[in-house]
């Protein structure tokens, strides 16, 4: 038995086709080696049955579980039965939100099979991890310092990284070496541009033109939350102004910019960072560390409602004084975050 645990996509998703490749399967639904299954309709009959018919080409056939948790939970004693008694031609996958590891389901997974922990992975772990993919998956010599300006440019993103690192792949060519001027050329300079642009018309009071640039850039197949990336960057900023001012006790104009300053932002920056700070005023500006993490929340699944949605709404908080008087919490954050 095998179990995936956490909300990471991609981490499963590479789990999934290393698992595929060893089973001698594919990606279909009808492959032999290879079988998924959606937990939420399945009966124990019917997995009972997918274990124990053997591969057409030999070699054990994996049967992969989707959305598995509400499986888990009506068929535990079934389960532990299989745990102790495994299929004799059948490897079963679940692919779970979560599982007790106290559970004695767990305890037992963690015993006698495989458990494999897809949570999302901090900032320093992807760093690290990014050169390493880049160089097995695609063949680039990727440096320390492109590595950054892509996690910077992308976000801690693991599906985006890799999707970066593939067009990556027709920027640099036969020399397969990637360098900090490559990466801040094609990574960063149109994306910014228009992501600036964003937040530059929100602002200044735009929501009409803002949402018109954001709508250029979804076109064009940018990722909701490369976007939301972009934006952030920005924002935490003129967060940071506003907690300095409450600090200081309404520390004034000047001294605000010389801190900006001293935390690298240009001259230009720093104005602009202080104009954005009157537009939102300190109480808001100190809520977008919030703001953000809820639109993050939602765009990873935590709303029903579409990406561009949640940052059509983040763009017209922005810029409307009097849709921030409403909270932009989603309600599974609004009781951990209050406004």
């Amino acid at each position: 038995m095998v179990v995936l645990t956490g909300e990471e996509p991609f981490w499963k998703a590479e789990v999934l086709r290393e698992i595929r490749e060893l089973s001698g399967g594919e990606a279909t639904q009808s492959s032999s080696g290879f079988r998924r299954l959606e937990g939420n309709l399945l009966s124990w009959a019917d997995l009972v049955a997918e274990l124990d018919t053997p591969s057409l080409f030999g070699g054990r056939k994996v049967v992969a579980v989707e959305e598995a948790d509400s499986f888990v939970g009506r068929h535990q004693k079934e389960l532990l039965q299989l745990v102790e008694n495994p299929a004799e031609w059948g490897v079963l996958l679940l692919n779970l939100r979560s599982l007790a590891a106290n559970s004695r389901l767990g305890r037992l997974v963690v015993q006698r099979h495989l458990w494999i922990d897809c949570s999302s992975a901090p900032s320093n772990q992807l760093f690290q991890w990014l050169p390493a993919w880049a160089h097995a998956r695609y063949g680039l010599r990727l440096s320390q310092a492109a590595a950054k300006a892509v996690l910077d440019a992308v976000g801690e993103n693991p599906g985006l990284l890799d999707q970066q690192l593939r067009k990556l792949t027709l920027e640099v060519g036969a020399t397969r070496t990637v360098t900090l001027q490559q990466v801040r050329r094609f990574c960063e300079e149109w994306r910014v541009k228009h992501a600036w642009a964003i937040l530059d018309l929100a602002m200044e009071g735009k929501p009409g033109e803002a949402l018109r640039e954001l709508d250029r850039l979804l076109t064009s197949g940018e990722h909701p939350l490369a976007i939301l990336a972009q934006l952030g960057g920005t924002l935490r900023r003129v967060s940071h102004a506003a907690s300095l001012i409450d600090k200081n006790n309404n520390a004034s104009q000047p001294s605000v910019a010389r801190v900006l300053s001293q935390l690298g932002a240009p001259p230009s920056i720093a104005s602009k960072t202080l104009a954005q700070l009157r537009h939102l005023g300190v109480r808001n500006a100190r809520l977008l560390s919030q703001v953000l993490l809820s639109a993050d929340f939602q765009l990873k699944g935590g709303s029903t409602l579409d990406a561009r949605v949640v940052l059509e709404k983040l763009i017209l908080w922005l810029a409307d004084s009097g849709v921030r008087r409403l909270p932009f919490q989603s309600a599974e954050l609004q009781a951990e975050l209050p406004i």
